[in-house]
Formats: C-alpha cells, structure tokens, sequence
C-alpha cells in the first residue's frame, strides 16, 4: 500500500475516531488526498507534519511525519514524439546537422525522465550522433543526423530502455549541394548519317562534389568540329534527376564530329561527345553506344508536334516500365505503355489521341515514366512537357521555342504560353 494512500486512511480513522480533536497542519498548503487533472494522487511536498489534540491533551505518536514520492509510468509509444528542431531540409554535405528532439511521455502525459533513446535512419552514408546523455526532467533528449547523400530519409526512435519504439516518426530530406562536374550519360560515340539528326540525344548529367545529381543547372551545347548543329536551344536546363540531353544533328561531310557540354555556372566543367557521320550513299546503319548507364526520360521529337511524336527512354536495367499521359489538370489520358522492358534505349509514338482514341485539342500535356527495377525493386520516375498543335487552315505550325526543341519556320510568330508545374 502506497504512502499517501496510507496516510489519507489513516486521517479518516483519526477522524472518526476523535470528532472533536483539532488538527493542525504544517508546511503544506491545499486539501490532502486531491486528485489533480490527470486523475493522479499527488503527495504534497515538502513532507508533511500532523499533530492532533484531544481535550487538551495531545494524541501519541504525535507528531506524524507523511513523505510520498510522485513517479511516471513508462514510455507512452502513442504520446512520445520525434521532432526535427531545425527545419525539414539539410544539405547533404557531412557538415550540416538536422536536430532531432525525442521526447517521453507516459500514458497521462507526465515527461519520462532517465531514459535511454536511440534513432534509427533509412538512406545511404549517414552519420547518426546518438543521444549521450538519458532523457532530461522534461523527457527531451536530442541526437543529431548528418549525410552526404541526397535523398528524403525516414527517422524513427526507441526507447532502449523500455525495448519500446515510438509509433510517431519525421522525413528529413537532405538536398545536393552546388554542382561541381558534369559527365556524359548516353548518346556518345555514335555513327549517323551526314546532315541528319543522331538515333539517340546526347546525354549528360550534372553533380556535386559528393556525386549527387544536381537538378537546378543549364549546359551550353558547342559545336567543336564537324559543322553541325544542334536542335533547338543550345542552352537546356536539367530535368528533376540532374540530366540534361540534345538533338545533334551531324555536319554535311563524312568524318568526325565533336560536341562539347559545359556547365553555365562553371566553365571549367566541361564533357566531349563525338559522333561519326557516314555518307548516306554508303547504307551504314546507325550504331547507337551500347547500354545506357543512368535512367533518362529524353524530351519527345519533334516538339511542338502534330499528329505524331516520339518519345524515347533508356534504361540501365531492365524494368517494370509504366509511360502515361497526363493533360494540365492532372487527369491521365492515355497509357503508352505498361510492361516489362530489357536495359536499352526503348521509343514509344504517340499520335496524339486518347484512351478512346478520340483526337485531344492543341496544348501542352505531361508525359511520365516510372520504372521498377528488376534486380532491386529501385523504383524511378522522371516528367516532361510536350506540345500538341493541331494546325488549322492558314494557321501557323509552329511554337514558341521555350516549350520545345525545335524552332519553327522562319519569320513565324507563335503565341507564347506560359506553363506553371
């Protein structure tokens, strides 16, 4: 029997007994024996002192002393919390550190003091500084996260002590830093005929110094040698994984050709492609380089189009592959393709017209591809725009060039659109 449960019983019996007693009290203030909000029975403190008197004389064992120690239950999974202290987005540069605050509660909400916590962490290259110290007075105990890799990692806590983990649990994402290199993708090393585009876009893709993806950089496109072009703006933007591809289009005469990317931001990173044109009397076949080594959605050819466009892909591995259309609101309107795929570079046409194979009117549409890898389940996506024009009588076919990768006839004026993602 606790305590103060004992000395609440104890002054009943004392009151029943003597009536008439007078009780004095000392060093204590508020009723005994009240329950607070929570429903719990609270010793007063400090210790209390009880003498009583009984026609003037006093009652043995006077005085009474009553301690009562106050303790919280164990860890509530449900009440608990993890939290991140200093904003959900951290670069990913083994320096900057999220701040994680746990902290305890037991099953009323009183702070769970002295205990030992721990977080785990999903992702690649964390550093993880676990809490040094058990949980404070008020429950709080901190750890600190630290990695350099990009990517939206989950935190979760136990509680060590208790063999309990916490149900709540936070995403922390970690972002790349500024681009420092880039490298080529795809595309390098093919064979094309003179004056005619390559099978497949030269790739690049742009990363930091820790080999992250940097998906908010532009790279210029130069001819170096062989005369000849590229489709579109030579300046392009990367897509949300950090790449960025051409149409090259080889010069009028047999040879090598030569095309250089750099980063706008930092002239001194800079790749090569090279590319072999053939006389088109010859017959040689286009040879495409062999697999590709990074995940690439390219952007459709032409564009603006109408009535048909290509959209081509490749594939590190081979994959679950899903490509769907989808208008301005977000509504899907069409799946191109649903099934399983080899690693290569892989096309699919689109003519333009919905799953009931009615025409849709001129705009600008999305594209998106989501694959699932064989070998680990690795799951990837990638989103572009395309424009659909549907060219009416005494129309102009063309589009202004911020949308696609081909400019129009020359001294055509387009309207110009505006998109918001």
């Amino acid at each position: 029997m606790s305590r103060l449960l004992l000395f609440c019983r104890l002054l009943a019996w004392l009151h029943a007994a003597a009536p008439q007693a007078k009780w004095r009290q000392f060093a204590k203030t508020g009723p005994f024996c009240q329950a607070d909000s929570d429903g719990i029975l609270r010793a007063p403190a400090p210790p209390v002192t009880a003498t009583a008197e009984f026609r003037g004389q006093p009652l043995p064992p006077a005085p009474l002393h009553f301690v009562a120690t106050a303790i919280t239950g164990a860890g509530s999974p449900w009440r608990s919390q993890i939290t991140l202290v200093n904003g959900t987005v951290v670069p990913a540069d083994s320096q900057s550190a999220a701040l994680i605050q746990i902290k305890l509660q037991d099953d009323f909400g009183n702070p769970a003091a002295g205990k030992l916590v721990a977080i785990s962490v999903t992702g690649e290259n964390n550093f993880i500084m676990q809490p040094q110290t058990p949980t404070d007075s008020l429950g709080v105990a901190f750890a600190e996260l630290r990695s350099t890799k990009a990517q939206r990692k989950a935190v979760k806590a136990q509680v060590k002590s208790d063999d309990l983990a916490l149900h709540d649990s936070l995403l922390v994402r970690f972002v790349a830093l500024p681009a420092t290199r880039i490298e080529i993708a795809g595309g390098n090393r093919q064979t094309g005929r003179v004056n005619q585009l390559l099978a497949l876009p030269v790739t690049a893709q742009i990363r930091d110094k820790f080999g992250n993806l940097v998906n908010a950089g532009r790279v210029k496109f130069t001819v170096v040698a062989g005369g000849g072009s590229v489709a579109g703006s030579s300046t392009v933007p990367s897509d949300s994984n950090g790449v960025v591809q051409a149409q090259w289009r080889l010069g009028p005469q047999p040879g090598l050709n030569r095309l250089a990317a750099s980063l706008d931001s930092l002239p001194g990173a800079r790749v090569e492609f090279t590319a072999q044109a053939v006389d088109s009397t010859t017959g040689v076949a286009e040879n495409p380089a062999a697999v590709p080594q990074q995940f690439t959605l390219y952007q459709n050819s032409p564009n603006p189009f109408n009535p048909e466009t290509v959209i081509q892909f490749a594939l590190p591995q081979a994959a679950q592959v899903e490509l769907q259309l989808y208008d301005l609101t977000g509504r899907q309107i069409r799946v191109l393709l649903a099934e399983t795929l080899p690693a290569g570079w892989h096309r699919a046409r689109w003519n333009g017209r919905d799953h009931a194979g009615q025409p849709l009117p001129s705009g600008v549409y999305f594209y998106v591809l989501r694959a699932r890898r064989q070998n680990s389940g690795e799951e990837m996506s990638a989103t572009r725009k395309l424009a659909l024009i549907r060219q009416r009588a005494g129309a102009c076919s063309c589009l202004s060039t911020s949308i696609g990768n081909h400019d129009g006839p020359a001294g055509c004026q387009a309207p110009a659109l505006s998109f918001r993602k």
